[in-house]
């Protein structure tokens, strides 16, 4: 099984527009259009944005579990243990799925200031 997730996951996204990468959740985070996809995350897990409706029927699969932040698990987030991703097709169907969740939202502003005229 691979050591780390990020190679794989920038190589499946390298056809999609508008992608970055940010250092995030103590890991390599992946954004769309500004809104989070996916990370490679410091718990050796594939973090993932998902519909509510995907988040759910996830829950149920084996080696998936919620993102829990300050003890309360975050809707929409979840981890898939990396035993989960030993195949290049499943980690492929699981970043297939955020991508059309996260694609589907309005672009994030930029955060950058406006440079002051004059």
């Amino acid at each position: 099984m691979p050591a780390d997730l990020a190679p794989r996951i920038r190589s499946l996204l390298a056809d999609t527009p508008h992608i970055a990468e940010v250092r995030m959740f103590g890991g390599l985070c992946f954004t769309l259009n500004g809104h989070m996809l996916c990370a490679d995350s410091h718990t050796g897990q594939l973090l993932l944005r998902l519909s509510a409706a995907d988040h759910q029927a996830a829950l149920g699969r084996p080696g998936v579990s919620p993102m829990v932040m300050r003890g309360r698990p975050m809707a929409g987030y979840l981890y898939v243990a990396r035993s989960e991703l030993a195949e290049d097709a499943a980690l492929e169907r699981w970043i297939a799925m955020a991508v059309a969740h996260v694609s589907a939202l309005p672009p994030k502003k930029s955060r950058k200031k406006a440079a002051a005229a004059g």
